[in-house]
């Protein structure tokens, strides 16, 4: 006895089961090899995306040639090296600098891609010259939820009396200026030819 003719089989007594035994409407309920061709059960198991399985080839949008593929390619991997790395450890204590890696993970890891951008960027950039009282104000501001995190660095809401403070005013200022926070569209294009991405 084959598979095919085995999977019939049980098959068919499923359903003679389930007719018997439950207030299915036996007319309605037809066994599936009885309601498919072969040919059908065979290109169902068939899977469409391979994902990373590495079967198939990879094919690129039409239109865009290698050059600005590896361009792009090169600029993916340095945003991702930068918002990985840790900064270089400094002459604090040991208990400060793990603070200081601790609040920089929390800032690029919130779950938001945008507030991951915003507040990790800012965080690599500016928490390694934070003082104490600084440091304080800024776990402050991590502590809080990610939406209100993302409202308040996109000026959609008015600082907390909880937090109004220079620390968060000054991110505020800094997520102004990013492309990502409140900068004009002119602004982000200007940035772009900076950059060199156009």
């Amino acid at each position: 006895m084959t598979i095919l003719q085995t999977f019939r089989l049980a098959n068919a007594a499923n359903a003679a089961a389930l007719r018997r035994s439950s207030t299915l409407n036996s007319s309605l309920f037809t066994p599936l090899t009885s309601a498919l061709p072969l040919h059908t059960l065979t290109t169902q198991i068939t899977r469409g995306y391979r994902g990373a399985a590495g079967e198939g080839r990879a094919s690129s949008p039409k239109g865009i040639d290698d050059a600005l593929r590896n361009k792009s390619l090169q600029a993916d991997k340095e945003i991702r090296e930068r918002h990985f790395a840790l900064p270089p450890a400094t002459a604090d204590s040991d208990a400060v600098s793990i603070r200081r890696k601790r609040l920089i993970y929390r800032s690029k890891q919130r779950g938001w891609l945008e507030v991951d951008v915003l507040l990790g960027t800012w965080a690599h950039q500016n928490v390694a010259s934070l003082d104490a009282t600084q440091l304080d104000e800024f776990e402050t501001l991590v502590n809080e939820e990610t939406i209100d995190i993302y409202n308040l660095l996109t000026l959609r809401t008015n600082i907390p009396a909880h937090l109004d403070n220079d620390t968060i005013r000054g991110i505020q200022k800094w997520c102004e200026g990013h492309p990502m926070g409140k900068a004009s569209i002119e602004k982000y294009g200007d940035m772009k030819k900076e950059a060199g991405l156009t």
